[in-house]
């Protein structure tokens, strides 16, 4: 089972798109987009740029929807 964290403030689960009601629980998954570990350094007019080709986000998730998501890895 996941680790839950009580929430300070409203949210909204990214899986079922419920609300998270403050002082509830839920839990946090990160999803990332690109490779947010690559990065490259480009030279454009005369300047060093670094560019990265990714970032990484955390949603937030219900504990219904997390308790549903460890079932089904097991």
């Amino acid at each position: 089972m996941p680790k839950l964290t009580r929430a300070r403030r409203e949210y909204d689960c990214y899986q079922c798109k419920s609300i998270i009601e403050k002082g509830s629980m839920y839990s946090k998954k990160s999803i990332s987009f690109g490779s947010p570990s690559k990065e490259t350094v480009e030279n454009r007019g005369g300047v060093p740029t670094i560019v990265v080709h990714g970032f990484r986000v955390t949603k937030h998730i219900c504990s219904k929807c997390s308790e549903k998501a460890n079932e089904s890895e097991i």
